[in-house]
């Protein structure tokens, strides 16, 4: 059975990466879904056992912005 967790992060302006932490401690997450408040494309830059790096492909607008994210794991 998977278990899934997920989170709201608050990002500033002009950011175009940003890094959030889990509670998966596991090497097999996967990140199921980031949902940028702003129009721009996000990738997945690097992850680890309990954290995820992620890059945006526009900046985030001067007032700035927020993302939620969601990660599995077997």
């Amino acid at each position: 059975m998977a278990t899934t967790v997920f989170g709201t992060v608050a990002v500033g302006s002009g950011t175009n990466i940003s890094s959030f932490s889990h509670a998966l401690a596991s090497n097999s997450v996967c990140v199921t879904g980031v949902a940028p408040s702003w129009n721009t494309v996000v990738w997945v830059h690097s992850k680890s056992t309990n954290a995820v790096t992620i890059r945006f492909g526009t900046q985030v607008d001067s007032g700035g912005g927020r993302y939620d994210w969601r990660v599995d794991a077997p």
